[in-house]
Parts: structure tokens; C-alpha cells; sequence
């Protein structure tokens, strides 16, 4: 079983702190669409938007704060590796699949 000190030093299991942030990347996505109408709403009715904006910002700052934890994640749980599915060259220097003469 793959353990981890989460915050509060509490031990979480990995799966789980995966689960925790895929959750709060859908919240945050969910906020940053209403943020988003809330805005438009603001600007068709020729409202100031400025503190709505810096909002946006907030909850865009966290999103990537969130995707970045999700990508540490998947890099200690082990899951699949973009790189891999980049072909490599054979020791020849061909690629795979290149019909030898």
C-alpha cells in the first residue's frame, strides 16, 4: 500500500489524496464557470468588473495550483508516462515499423 504524510501529518493513502484533488479540480472548474457567467452578467449589464476579475484570477491560481498536484500525484502513484508513448528508434537508427533493405 502506497502511504503518504499528508497535510496535518495524517497519513493518507495516495489513491485517496488523488481522489481528494480530482474532487477539488471539479470544484474549482465549477467556480470558475460560474465566475465566468457572473462576469458576462456583470458586463451586459455595464457593470464594473474588476473585483470579479481578480477573483477569476484567484480561482485560476488555484486551479493550477490543483493540476500541478495532480500531475506530482500521477508521477509518485507510477501511472502511464506521456514520453512512452513516443515512439524510440531502433538500435539501427530506423524507426519501428520501416521496412529494412
Amino acid at each position: 500500500m502506497l502511504l503518504n504524510r499528508g497535510l496535518g501529518g495524517s497519513m493518507l493513502d495516495l489513491g485517496e489524496q488523488f481522489s481528494d484533488n480530482s474532487n477539488q479540480i471539479r470544484d474549482a472548474e465549477k467556480r470558475l464557470a460560474i465566475q465566468h457567467t457572473f462576469i458576462a452578467q456583470l458586463r451586459a449589464s455595464a457593470r464594473d468588473t474588476k473585483s470579479a476579475e481578480e477573483s477569476l484570477e484567484v480561482i485560476r491560481d488555484i486551479l493550477r495550483g490543483l493540476y500541478n498536484q495532480r500531475s506530482q500525484l500521477r508521477r509518485r502513484i507510477g501511472g502511464p508516462k506521456r514520453s512512452s508513448a513516443v515512439p524510440r528508434r531502433a538500435k539501427n537508427g530506423k524507426h519501428r515499423g520501416q521496412l529494412r533493405r
